[in-house]
């Protein structure tokens, strides 16, 4: 039995939910960077950590939940 391809509204959703990760991903990097580089005492390490998963969040989680949707082959 193979598995049918996601229907155009599911699609849609996907790529809403693909764009909307990658957008909040750019934002925790931007917030992430401020905090870093702008001089906060002792939140040096807190904006680290909100650029690294900013990172992720941008470039990885996309792909991942993309590879987690492709449609297998027939």
């Amino acid at each position: 039995m193979t598995p049918t391809p996601p229907s155009e509204r599911e699609a849609q959703a996907r790529l809403i939910i693909l764009l909307t990760v990658r957008a909040m991903g750019v934002i925790a990097m931007l917030v992430g960077l401020g905090v870093w580089l702008g001089g906060y005492q002792g939140h040096g390490g807190l904006g680290t950590a909100a650029f690294l998963l900013g990172a992720f969040c941008s470039f990885l989680l996309p792909a991942l939940l993309a590879r987690l949707w492709r449609s297998p082959k027939p």
